[in-house]
């Protein structure tokens, strides 16, 4: 029973049989090909953008998935196969192992409505009977409510899903944190979801975000650490309006990315190594930070040696220009004693040694 069609991925044909090979014979080749393959897969974000190079990069795509479809089914299933929307437009699945298995006497595909199921039947609209040992009901999941069926109680006594309803839908700042949940850390949260790319990825940038965020508190320098609401705000706001312009919105074919009333809480609008850049050097004046006695006490003694240190090279300048010399000349001298204590040690340790 299929219930919509989609683009499927192609892959090389029978890499998994030659490239195990290559990468034995071939040092460096399976380092190569990763990188290779995750450019590839991060460029096939640019077809998710509206606009001239989007629609070409799409068209280009949809051709491609076409031809491997007609070249792997028979061509009794292409109409139901082939999708009509243009790909991108609903989410993609990669996996594509299940085409050349249509081609048994065993398998039947069809896109007949389910109306129920009886003892040992399942009945469609058309009124046909199919009979079944095993029923396997694929049939997804809620999206768009993220934890929802969970109760996360915040700061004030709110729960998380009481939080979004106020700010318009779910939402995370960096897919990961909420105002009002000091630290919480969501993984695989709302707006995490890229399309085009694996999730495992995502997850790990998300990760390395939390722990980057959280390491003051896990040496006992702040108690807690919590995204303010302005930067949460803004964050979802830049995530409502960047998704905009790209094919993941758009309300002609709509898909369980976006409610009803347009609100996307599944997707990210820009590519992985974007979300990977923003998780591995966070702004860290987004955050409200709690500090401990000796989390205040860490910042005090920093900020007493940086001022010992910017008095010492204001008094060290006074002493060069007094004399007429430069910070150059002093660098060149201290380059001198150095490299003149390196070769009495030298020396001494080859007339010790030998």
């Amino acid at each position: 029973m299929l219930p919509r069609p989609h683009f499927p991925g192609v892959k090389p044909e029978n890499y998994e049989k030659w490239s195990p090979t290559l990468f034995k014979l071939i040092p460096g080749t399976q380092t190569i090909a990763r990188y290779l393959t995750f450019l590839s897969i991060e460029a096939a974000w640019l077809a998710f953008r509206n606009g001239p190079t989007g629609d070409r990069l799409r068209a280009a795509q949809e051709r491609t998935s076409i031809r491997h479809i007609k070249s792997k089914a028979p061509e009794k299933y292409w109409d139901l196969l082939i999708p009509t929307f243009p790909i991108g437009f609903k989410r993609r699945i990669y996996d594509d192992t299940y085409l050349p298995s249509l081609k048994s006497d065993k398998v039947l595909l069809t896109k007949d409505d389910v109306t129920h199921v009886s003892e040992n039947a399942v009945h469609t609209a058309s009124g046909k009977e199919y009979k079944a040992d095993v029923v396997v009901m694929a049939t997804g999941y809620k999206t768009n409510e993220w934890i929802a069926p969970l109760k996360i109680v915040g700061r004030n006594g709110e729960t998380m899903s009481e939080h979004w309803k106020k700010i318009g839908g779910p939402a995370a700042y960096n897919a990961t944190a909420v105002s009002g949940f000091p630290n919480c850390f969501l993984i695989v949260g709302p707006n995490s979801i890229t399309g085009h790319t694996s999730v495992i990825l995502a997850t790990e940038n998300m990760v390395r975000y939390a722990l980057n965020i959280v390491t003051p508190v896990l040496k006992g320098d702040a108690s807690t650490v919590e995204i303010s609401k302005e930067a949460e705000v803004k964050y979802s706001n830049w995530i409502q309006e960047t998704m905009k312009k790209t094919v993941f919105n758009n309300q002609a074919f709509r898909s369980w990315y976006v409610r009803e009333d347009g609100w996307n809480s599944s997707t990210y609008p820009r590519s992985q190594v974007h979300f990977m850049y923003r998780s591995y050097f966070p702004n860290y004046k987004d955050w409200i930070v709690k500090k401990t006695q000796q989390g205040i006490w860490k910042t005090r003694m920093r900020k007493i040696l940086a001022l010992f240190l910017i008095f010492g090279f204001g008094v060290s300048h006074m002493l060069l220009k007094k004399r007429g010399l430069t910070f150059r000349d002093a660098a060149k001298f201290a380059a001198f004693l150095l490299l003149s204590k390196v070769e009495t040690t030298a020396e001494a340790l080859k007339e010790k040694l030998f």
